[in-house]
């Protein structure tokens, strides 16, 4: 019934764009009027025009469109009467489920605005499941804040009708509940507005029929409406639409507190008790002009961070405007626990809330339309007083989100837990400024890697990005620039003697394993940096080649700016890294992939180099407890990670905890394993061999004990 009922809303919709030059979601949003209208007039006519148009123009929330929709002729009100309203059947008394539905009708909605604007957006519709959750554990947290004096188990007696409560405390209960003000400052649809107002009326409800106080439905949905919904959206469809679906639900068009606009610049003087919702997912990367445009202000110059995501801007906005002791309650993507650009976040988070729920999605996707995202259910009280948190960390692959309360309930239950755990939130936050997320039992086992460590790497090491050359191919021809095959360098006479000593063996991260590097005669660099040309004169088929492609070079950055030399690699970094021994990492790996060269090695900024401060430290045996499979323990449970991928950047790499013991027959040892897997010729089993004697050595090392060993070992096997 649905699919029919989005094929009529797409037939109509695509006639009223043809023939008025509607945009697609008016056309909705006329069709959805109309819907409202038919709901509250209680009768099985069709709505002309002349009604209609009367409608509008006496309208509290809906008045401006009446100069969109005007023009539409009589010939549509019957068209919609005979194939939407009189054909399929709406139920609009439950706030969530009905035969076409709110949900649906939002759906629909969704993918209307899918196709106009929604991927420029980063916002994405949240399923029924999540928002349920989020929106009563928030009510629930903040009524505990709020009646912590009375000793009542809030939640047990709101789920259960029967539990004997004294009446001034259910009397307390109904108080807060009628002056609560929930807000979603990217509200959308309304999809956690509309739930907020069932769950409201549901607890009200369950408090009156308690006490044996009379209410009429619709006169408290209409209440629960006024005076503590409120919502706003930066899209003025949107808007309307979560108007239209949260009046669906009562014959009342009272006045809505639901506005169109930049959340961002609300006044922090007007507070809540609730923040809840899932606001934008935005990347600076790409989208300059919308941080721009907030960086700027205020707002954005107090709370700005390089690399960050634009919801945590929804996260400051969210404590600016949310009374002591309020909740946030949202769902958004989990990179900010670790990510260098949510440092001055997870600092801020720290000085501010209190999680009282953390829920990590990990591998799970929870939305439709964006495969490979990695989300985060947090709910967080806004007060200084230590909490505990329930932290789960979900791995089922069979899980499904409409037993989501089940599964949460079960996971609780079980033994040998390693999807939940209670912590105090002083326990969230690691010794590197991190937000735990995992429940893997780690968090002593981390605690004690870190304490027995002497050194930090950026200790003992450098750790260097690889090139970054501003122009390794044409994007359109596909032709190198920087990056060519020997194919290549030799029809461009690049190979002649003058010109060897600019053609580096190139690697691509791909080529990075543990240990040992797969060596490829295939890819070449051509390494210039601003002093390796005297004149350009001297090298004509490199500056012929490179000529070609001029406009393309001179819109680097570095040389626009006058930095850098035209014909240069944009960061050529120092050419030593490159040629001297060194151990090097993937940007990305499902494993802690390290390997080892002396010999010439140059790649992209996608690779990592990590090379010796002073000659006494040995590469050979830090390589050995970087690939260990205690290192990949930690660098899963407290590194930096996409889903179940290692991301090995500067930072994480820089912080990673080092033993350099002072025993040099350990150093000796360990070196000599090493060599081994260093020996391409190594058959399976010695090899099999040699990183079982590094991994009891290294935990020796790390002082650990015979559970901790059974853990990181269990922990490491392929999953």
């Amino acid at each position: 019934m649905v699919n029919v009922f989005k094929d009529s809303c797409n037939d109509l919709t695509d006639k009223l764009v043809g023939q008025y030059g509607l945009t697609k979601v008016d056309s909705l949003i006329w069709i959805y009027l109309n819907l409202y209208m038919y709901k509250n007039i209680d009768k099985k006519v069709c709505c002309d025009k002349f009604e209609f148009i009367y409608f509008l123009n006496n309208s509290r929330n809906f008045s401006g469109y009446l100069s969109v929709f005007e023009s539409i002729d009589d010939e549509y009100y019957k068209n919609i009467h005979e194939t939407i309203l009189r054909k399929l059947s709406f139920n609009f008394k439950d706030y969530i489920h009905c035969n076409i539905s709110l949900k649906d009708m939002e759906e629909v909605y969704e993918s209307f605005l899918q196709e106009e604007i929604k991927n420029k957006t980063g916002s994405y519709y949240t399923p029924i499941p999540i928002v349920k959750f989020i929106t009563k554990k928030s009510i629930i947290e903040y009524l505990k804040s709020q009646l912590n004096e009375i000793n009542i188990p809030i939640e047990s007696f709101l789920d259960n009708k029967n539990l004997s409560i004294h009446i001034e405390d259910v009397m307390n209960v109904i108080s807060t509940l009628e002056q609560i003000k929930i807000i979603d400052i990217a509200c959308g649809g309304g999809v956690f507005l509309r739930e907020a107002v069932g769950q409201i009326y549901n607890m009200l409800t369950i408090c009156y029929d308690y006490l044996g106080i009379p209410y009429e439905r619709e006169d408290l949905i209409s209440s629960i409406l006024s005076n503590n919904i409120f919502g706003i959206d930066i899209q003025r469809a949107s808007v309307d639409i979560c108007k239209l679906l949260l009046l669906m639900g009562t014959s009342l068009e009272v006045e809505l507190n639901i506005t169109t606009g930049n959340a961002l610049y609300l006044n922090s003087e007007v507070k809540y008790d609730i923040v809840l919702g899932n606001p934008p997912y935005i990347g600076e990367k790409g989208n300059r002009a919308i941080f721009e445009s907030i960086r700027n202000e205020e707002f954005g110059i107090k709370y700005y961070e390089k690399g960050m995501d634009y919801f945590y801007f929804f996260i400051y906005k969210a404590a600016e405007i949310l009374k002591d002791k309020g909740v946030l309650g949202y769902i958004t993507t989990n990179y900010f626990v670790t990510a260098d650009s949510g440092k001055k976040l997870r600092e801020f988070m720290k000085d501010n809330f209190q999680f009282t729920w953390l829920i990590n999605f990990d591998e799970i996707n929870i939305f439709q339309n964006a495969k490979g995202q990695h989300n985060l259910i947090y709910i967080a009280n806004k007060s200084k007083l230590q909490k505990q948190v329930k932290l789960f960390s979900l791995k089922d692959e069979n899980f499904k989100l409409n037993n989501f309360d089940t599964y949460l309930k079960d996971t609780i239950e079980r033994k040998d837990n390693r999807e939940y755990k209670v912590l105090n939130n002083r326990e969230l936050y690691t010794n590197r400024g991190h937000i735990l997320i995992q429940c893997d039992n780690e968090l002593g086992l981390l605690n004690k890697i870190e304490d027995n460590s002497n050194f930090l790497l950026r200790e003992l090491c450098n750790v260097n990005q690889g090139i970054v050359s501003g122009a390794d191919k044409d994007s359109k021809t596909g032709k190198g620039i920087f990056v060519l095959t020997r194919e290549e360098l030799e029809e461009l006479n690049l190979l002649k003697d003058k010109y060897i000593k600019f053609i580096k063996p190139f690697y691509k991260n791909s080529q990075i394993k543990k240990y040992l590097t797969i060596e490829k005669d295939d890819l070449f660099i051509l390494y210039i940096d601003d002093d390796s040309l005297s004149t350009e004169e001297e090298y004509p088929h490199l500056i012929a080649h490179l000529s070609k492609y001029k406009t393309i070079l001179l819109k680097r950055r570095e040389v626009q700016k006058g930095t850098r030399k035209w014909y240069a690699l944009q960061w050529p970094r120092n050419i030593n890294i490159f040629e001297e021994e060194k151990i090097v990492s993937p940007q990305r790996s499902l494993d802690n992939s390290f390997a080892y060269s002396m010999e010439p090695l140059y790649a992209s900024a996608d690779v990592y180099y990590i090379t010796k401060k002073t000659s006494d430290v040995s590469l050979i045996y830090i390589l050995g407890i970087l690939n260990s499979s205690l290192m990949y323990y930690y660098l899963f449970n407290r590194g930096k990670r996409k889903g179940k991928y290692l991301e090995l950047y500067a930072t994480p790499l820089k912080e990673l905890p080092i033993v350099y013991t002072k025993d040099k027959n350990k150093i000796s040892l360990l070196e000599n394993y090493v060599k081994e897997l260093l020996n391409s010729n190594i058959d399976s089993t010695s090899k099999e061999n040699m990183e079982s004697n590094i991994d009891n050595l290294v935990f020796e090392l790390y002082k650990t004990t015979s559970i901790d060993r059974k853990e990181i070992l269990s922990f490491k096997k392929p999953k």
